[in-house]
């Protein structure tokens, strides 16, 4: 049974540790979205690189695929999307149910 004191450091450390991964994510598509728009491919990173270099940095694991999702979609920024159908699915469900 945590005490409040406990539950409250708990609480406090789970915040630094999302806030910490949204910064790592920032971070890491700002990062491929630069070497996205160098001209040449001389020097250009792939998103795997660019998210293992900010991981390091932060202590976080990115993923590179969500990455280039985001890039390509332009949800940078965005709220998670939905998962699932559209539209009321669980009342189709009840209704159809026997």
């Amino acid at each position: 049974m945590l005490d409040f004191k406990s539950s409250t450091a708990k609480v406090i450390k789970d915040k630094e540790i999302k806030n910490n991964n949204e910064n790592a994510f920032k971070e890491s598509f700002c990062l491929f979205q630069m070497e996205i728009t160098k001209t040449g491919k001389r020097n250009k990173r792939n998103a795997q690189d660019c998210c293992d270099e900010i991981g390091k940095k932060y202590n976080a694991s990115i993923s590179a695929r969500i990455v280039q999702h985001c890039l390509q979609h332009g949800l940078a920024g965005d709220s998670p999307l939905k998962q699932g159908p559209k539209g009321a699915f669980v009342l189709m469900i009840l209704k159809f149910s026997p």
